[in-house]
């Protein structure tokens, strides 16, 4: 299974990749990789696949790094933010409030129309962990989120 062309943007941008760089990394023009994140092309299965083992060498990279934690290839989708908060019962404002970051950051990145710096992301996890979210890593059916028990 290779990455969709709609996680390609989230990915990027989480490693703090540039479009240039990921593109020198699995030799594919940076104008097409941009077309294909846009949603505009289709990529080739075979440079598909050297984008996702370019983008979990950069994730795995930063972990070993320590700079963010490991958490599998993204650090926190959109959807698995939006099902964390939703098994706690918190709303944006609170989840906000608690991490303290910009509710609009929030609202913005589970619409999928912005993407916070990895700190940011790594905190709203952080602060969901607290609360009790387990984080359940890709395992050929996707992310998923659970409760601790006792919360």
């Amino acid at each position: 299974m290779t990455i969709a062309p709609a996680d390609i943007l989230a990915r990027r941008v989480a490693l703090g990749w540039s479009v240039v760089k990921l593109s020198l990394a699995v030799q594919v023009s940076a104008a097409l990789l941009r077309r294909t994140e846009a949603g505009g092309r289709q990529l080739s299965e075979t440079a598909l696949s050297r984008i996702e083992r370019a983008l979990d060498s950069g994730h795995e990279e930063l972990v070993r790094r320590g700079e963010i934690p490991r958490v599998g290839p993204a650090i926190l989708l959109p959807a698995t933010l939006r099902a964390a908060r939703a098994l706690i019962g918190w709303t944006p404002i609170r989840l906000a409030h608690e991490a303290k970051v910009d509710v609009v950051t929030i609202r913005k990145y589970e619409q999928n129309v912005g993407q916070p710096r990895v700190p940011t992301l790594a905190r709203l996890r952080k602060t969901l962990e607290s609360a009790g979210v387990i984080f359940v890593e890709e395992n050929g059916e996707g992310p998923g989120v659970r409760l601790r028990k006792g919360k």
